[in-house]
């Protein structure tokens, strides 16, 4: 980039020392400190271009192939970010928007100051929504990672089925609660999909599971950073009601509604992230979660751990709901937390419901409007409330940065509001976003798996990893 850059460099630099000579006559500059300027200018256009270039070799360096396609598109984003600036820039020197600006404002360059200002909002929100990406990035590698580790000791059966007995029996405290679930249930359920998938798809039992989910872990994040012209336009909806309620309501009550949305979106990540723990458990064959417990030394009745049992318990008390599927309790899926009990059966249905009627064939119909779509479409509605979400943090944040905060901090200084309650405002508008980062990867991890196994299987990915076996 910087070698195809050096040429238009140099022209540049020429047509600024003509441009400052012609200049020289009209303005009597000193020729020295017109050209002067111009270098300076130049050798830090140069010295952010090599800085620029550095890094973006420095990152692909630390990404593994399988997470490179997010790089790319990382770097088409910031692409259309400079267009957008070049698209501005070009258009506040027409002279037909010097005019609009004169008839408008009384000032010829109001227009293209006001579109300086939502450029660099814009990009604002844009820096912010990549720089989640690149902690998505970050987190995904460690992902890979432990994927790659559960895949070393992935035949040794009996081991995944001891290390789930031995955090079964260990008391429901404080030191065994924990946000997400425990890796040793985590691992039995890998181990029971990759079973499964690899029965299905007919390949061999030493087949890489973990870099077929880490190649499409690299492609769901490249579709979530590339922002399609759909999402645009949700976006622009969003602005435009925002823009109408600014118009309408007090400052007292857009503040409540600043807080109600940016609360929304960490909830709705959450929602999202408890439908993809559903789906998955839907996925996996109950039978499977019960071979740890087949000969568990336990002093419980032999109920305890069978799956059916449980579902029979639960369907005796829920006796309405005893003729379809038992549903989950969406609280307990939203919270997400589990403790060393949480893994038996009856706690296990209790959270996510019993097991659904459909099979390989019919498995996209476990999505959101999956029915009305086909397997490999089934969870674009969900990869876009993903992204939505993702966007919509980085819009409040922006929002709470140049405006909100600025504003509640202007109010405590003319005493309008207590500083304290100043305070308590920010802290409390600085959770939400928060929440949002530290569910997103979980929910990108659920979603990688769930959409990538039955009749949502990426046959081509699976047969580059055989080739490569």
């Amino acid at each position: 980039m910087l070698l195809s850059g050096r040429p238009a460099i140099a022209c540049i630099t020429l047509a600024c020392f003509l441009g400052e000579a012609r200049g020289e006559e009209e303005e009597e500059i000193p020729y020295i400190v017109a050209s002067g300027t111009v270098m300076v200018i130049l050798t830090i256009m140069v010295a952010f271009s090599v800085l620029f270039e550095n890094l973006r070799e420095k990152l692909e360096e630390a990404t593994s192939a399988s997470l490179q396609p997010v790089i790319r598109s990382l770097f088409a984003e910031l692409t259309l970010l400079g267009f957008i600036g070049l698209s501005l820039f070009l258009l506040d020197k027409l002279d037909a928007v010097h005019a609009l600006s004169e008839d408008m404002f009384g000032e010829d360059d109001a227009i293209g100051e006001i579109s300086e200002s939502v450029h660099m909002a814009l990009f604002l929100v844009m820096v912010i929504f990549l720089g989640t990406v690149l902690e998505l990035i970050r987190i995904g590698t460690n992902v890979s990672f432990r994927w790659q580790r559960w895949e070393e000791n992935i035949l040794d059966q009996e081991l995944i089925y001891d290390n789930l007995r031995t955090l079964t029996k260990k008391p429901a405290s404080l030191a065994n609660f924990q946000y997400g679930e425990h890796d040793e249930f985590q691992m039995l359920i890998y181990s029971a999909l990759r079973r499964d998938f690899i029965s299905h798809a007919n390949i061999d039992p030493h087949f890489n599971f973990s870099e077929y989910l880490t190649v499409l872990l690299g492609k769901v994040l490249a579709e979530i950073v590339e922002v399609p012209a759909g999402t645009w336009l949700g976006l622009w909806i969003f602005m435009s009601v925002a823009w109408i309620c600014n118009m309408i309501f007090d400052k007292e009550i857009l503040a409540v509604f600043i807080i109600i949305l940016g609360w929304l979106i960490p909830i709705k990540t959450r929602l999202i992230h408890g439908k993809l723990l559903s789906i998955k458990f839907d996925l996996v064959d109950h039978a499977e979660l019960e071979k740890p417990f087949d000969h568990a030394d336990v002093e419980m009745e032999e109920t305890r751990h069978k799956f059916t049992e449980a579902d029979k318990l639960l369907r005796s008390q829920n006796a309405v709901q005893a003729g379809g599927q038992l549903k989950g309790n969406v609280l307990k899926a939203f919270f997400n937390y589990f403790n060393s009990d949480s893994y038996e059966p009856i706690r296990l249905i209790a959270r996510y419901g019993t097991k659904s009627p459909y099979d390989h064939e019919t498995h996209h119909h476990r999505w959101w409007d999956g029915e009305n779509k086909e397997p490999k479409e089934a969870a674009l509605f969900t990869l876009d409330l993903m992204r939505y979400c993702l966007l919509f943090n980085s819009i409040y944040v922006a929002v709470c940065l140049l405006v909100f905060f600025p504003s509640i901090m202007k109010a405590a200084a003319t005493e309008e509001i207590s500083l304290h309650l100043a305070y308590a405002i920010i802290f409390f508008g600085c959770i939400p976003p928060v929440m949002t980062w530290t569910s997103a990867p979980r929910t990108v991890q659920a979603y990688v798996i769930t959409s990538t196994l039955a009749n949502m299987r990426n046959d081509r990915v699976v047969e580059q990893g055989v080739r490569r076996m």
